[in-house]
């Protein structure tokens, strides 16, 4: 993220507000190919998401790799970052900004109160879990090609087989703490452990959406309408 899009995001963000990226590491590769399996529309792109707490910091899982003395370190779990200087993706990637209705003081100080719980906590980031929501994601693909909903169902219901007992990968994270808000983000019949990025978006929850392009183009999205660009 250039100081331009960063600039965007400082004035539009506000506490509570919910980034979404696209990114292209790894991490991002691996969860755009398991969304894919069970979504076809532009939302499959979004690879991460993190929201600003109540104290106008970044909370994020992240996972993170560092060439240090000639070795490769991974750094992964809760990622506290001011507003201002939270790097996001690189400049070619697109940003979002969801914006929950009816969301109060109160709720967003009880999702930030949960995310430092689990930063002390030392909760990390599972490359595991998100393989296994990967496989999930491919099983509901297999299930939807015979067209047996009652095994989609069972699939998305069913706890993540590799799911890490103190870990959480972003998008399970952002529902968790919001869960412990008494917001629901994704739909019932999904389990927290298998989630997607785009599932937050398909919740009973309100909210205004925002798009910054790469071009910095600010588009505002109302709930259930598509774009005319690709992700």
């Amino acid at each position: 993220m250039d100081k331009l899009q960063r600039a965007i995001l400082t004035v539009h963000a506000r506490r509570g507000s919910i980034i979404y990226v696209t990114s292209k590491d790894w991490t991002s590769q691996l969860v755009r190919f398991g969304q894919s399996q069970r979504d076809d529309t532009w939302a499959a792109n979004l690879t991460h998401v993190a929201f600003v707490g109540s104290d106008g910091y970044v909370y994020e899982s992240t996972i993170e790799a560092r060439a240090e003395n000639m070795r490769l370190n991974f750094s992964s779990g809760v990622k506290i970052t001011p507003l201002k200087s939270w790097r996001g993706g690189s400049r070619e990637e697109y940003l979002m900004i969801q914006d929950l209705i009816c969301l109060d003081e109160k709720e967003i100080k009880a999702a930030t109160g949960e995310a430092l719980r689990l930063k002390r906590k030392k909760m990390y980031y599972p490359v595991f879990e998100l393989v296994g929501t990967l496989l999930a994601g491919v099983a509901w693909s297999v299930a939807r090609l015979f067209k047996n909903k009652k095994a989609m169902q069972k699939i998305l219901a069913a706890r993540n087989p590799l799911d890490g007992k103190n870990g959480m990968y972003c998008v399970a994270f952002l529902n968790h703490c919001f869960a412990a808000a008494g917001i629901r983000l994704i739909p019932e019949r999904i389990n927290e452990s298998v989630c997607s990025v785009a599932d937050t978006l398909r919740g009973h929850v309100g909210y205004d959406l925002y798009v910054i392009d790469p071009c910095l183009a600010i588009y505002r999205k109302e709930e259930n309408e598509d774009f005319n660009f690709v992700l």
